[in-house]
């Protein structure tokens, strides 16, 4: 054999005979730099047996043939798409694997990524919308500074670490349960209200406070008759700090639709979430005003 580099030279490169002569071989330093890759990524590849030099001198010289450049290639793509090293040794056996299967598999782990990154790009922009003008989140400081608040907190969460595993279980049925239903509850209501915003009705007009104090009276006899069952006790009186503060996360950066402050995400545009929260916003003044006038009443001199 002539022309021999040991894998510890840099010589210059040889251009003896014709390039072109697919029968020739490549010492690691040739072949590392017409392939874009270093000689010690030729070697660790070598070590894990994904590309091996078609032949090694009795001194440890490796020498690559054609074959073992364009299998380099192949090793090369499936890296730069993300595979690891293990599963390019899986598929990079002609003939032995599925490399449309492992292609398909990448992706679906890739669309996982996507959905991840979104998400978490979701939860930024719903935190971002919380800031005030001087970019702090008014609501982590209420929390954090509610004596009354986080003593409540605390107390459930003793009260649960004395349970036994069958009552937490028990319990998480029950929260699951009412968390589902007031999700699908809040939906529904969606839907009245972007179905009364396309029909131009004002955030005043009769329709809307009469959609307003339905939804409002559901919600209170709803609450009643939870906890003439007891659930709404039980779960307030006995529930992880994990728990407790994920509702609350939840309500700050968790699912748009509870998160988004404008509501824009639930209603579908924020043109029909300021209705709604126009609409809403009037009804509770109404309700004040009544009080007021009722407590007047009461406190007349009879």
């Amino acid at each position: 054999m002539t022309n021999a580099v040991n894998d510890s030279d840099a010589g210059a490169f040889n251009v003896e005979g014709n390039p072109l002569d697919t029968g020739r071989l490549w010492p690691i330093d040739q072949a590392a730099l017409i392939s874009g890759v270093t000689t010690r990524t030729l070697r660790y590849y070598d070590e894990t047996g994904l590309v091996k030099p078609a032949e090694t001198s009795a001194g440890g010289k490796r020498w690559y043939d054609w074959v073992s450049l364009v299998r380099l290639q192949f090793v090369i793509l499936l890296r730069d798409a993300g595979l690891s090293i293990a599963d390019i040794a899986a598929i990079a056996q002609p003939g032995e694997h599925n490399v449309r299967q492992a292609i398909s598999a990448r992706m679906n782990e890739l669309r996982h990524d996507i959905e991840t990154i979104e998400h978490k790009l979701q939860v930024l922009h719903n935190l971002s919308d919380l800031c005030d003008a001087d970019g702090n989140i008014e609501q982590i400081s209420q929390l954090a500074n509610n004596p009354a608040l986080a003593g409540l907190l605390i107390d459930s969460a003793i009260r649960w670490a004395a349970l036994s595993p069958e009552e937490r279980e028990q319990i998480r049925q029950t929260q699951e349960n009412t968390l589902r239903q007031s999700h699908e509850t809040m939906i529904a209501d969606a839907e009245q209200w972007k179905q009364l915003f396309e029909t131009g009705a004002a955030p005043d007009s009769t329709e809307a406070q009469q959609l307003a104090e339905r939804i409002l009276d559901r919600n209170i006899k709803t609450a009643r008759a939870q906890a003439e069952r007891n659930q709404t006790a039980t779960m307030m009186n006995a529930m992880p700090l994990s728990s407790s503060l994920g509702v609350i996360r939840s309500a700050l950066a968790g699912d748009p639709r509870f998160a988004d402050p404008c509501g824009e995400a639930l209603y579908g545009s924020k043109a029909c979430a300021d209705f709604v929260n126009e609409a809403k916003n009037i009804h509770a003044r109404q309700i004040a005003e009544r009080f007021a006038a009722e407590q007047d009443v009461r406190n007349q001199p009879k």
